[in-house]
């Protein structure tokens, strides 16, 4: 009895048999089976893994995605920031003026050769800048009162102007060649900003203390900023800066000088 195609492939009867002794039509079914399973269980796998922008949800902006710009400092520096924040806040009722933790700041920057601030210095109102805070430890005195207080007289003892400056900026040029040929005296004390590694820490402290965050910053022996290079140039075609110097103690020997 011959069998037509069409009945073979309705399931009437049997087709030929495969090596492992079972139609054809019943291996097609269970490899169809099979890949249903496998299909199903990819699928499952991969609804339980976490997801992120390359699939449906954006990941989310953090410090903990970002990379530090630069070598983080070593863990007994982030143990004595941690400390000196704490001793702070237990001490409410005694911080100096913003001019005095300026001078205070200007201070460990020119003198503390080789030390700079970890990424994870802020400041804030409540904490503010101290010897203490800062590791000054070999500044005089017994308390961290006294060792502040003995930088800031210090400082106004001096007499002497700091520049917060950048190397390569022309504002900064501009200011450090006026002054320059102003011939003041003491001469200036330059502070390169971009040639450390805390200069973007630097920055946000000035932003805090003068409300300044571009360069250059003037800073007077009172603590005071005069500001940045258009500023001290106006107040030079006015006449007004070498009697500001003076007033502080500083001797301009051209103070007609070409701004």
């Amino acid at each position: 009895m011959r069998f037509k195609p069409a009945d073979i492939e309705e399931g009437l009867v049997a087709g030929p048999a495969s090596h492992s002794g079972r139609p054809l039509l019943t291996r097609t079914r269970i490899l169809i089976a099979l890949a249903s399973l496998l299909f199903l269980g990819l699928f499952a796998h991969q609804s339980t893994l976490p997801r992120d922008a390359a699939t449906q949800v954006p990941v989310p902006q953090g410090a903990a995605l970002a990379q530090p710009h630069r070598k983080l400092p070593p863990q007994e520096a982030w143990e004595a920031e941690a400390a000196a924040q704490a001793k702070l806040k237990t001490h409410p009722n005694w911080l100096p003026s913003r001019d005095d933790q300026l001078l205070v700041f200007s201070y460990f920057a020119l003198e503390e050769s080789g030390a700079f601030l970890p990424d994870t210095f802020y400041l804030e109102d409540e904490t503010g800048i101290s010897a203490d805070r800062l590791g000054l430890a070999r500044s005089k005195g017994a308390t961290d009162e006294e060792r502040t207080k003995w930088i800031v007289e210090e400082m106004k003892r001096r007499g002497e102007l700091v520049v917060f400056s950048k190397k390569f900026c022309p504002f900064s040029r501009g200011a450090k060649e006026l002054l320059n040929r102003m011939d003041v005296s003491p001469k200036p004390r330059i502070i390169e900003v971009d040639q450390r590694p805390d200069g973007d820490v630097i920055k946000t402290v000035l932003r805090h203390l003068t409300a300044r965050s571009t360069f250059p910053n003037v800073v007077l022996p009172s603590g005071r900023s005069l500001g940045g290079f258009d500023d001290i140039r106006e107040l030079h075609h006015a006449g007004k800066l070498a009697s500001q110097l003076n007033f502080h103690g500083m001797k301009v020997n051209v103070p007609d000088a070409d701004a």
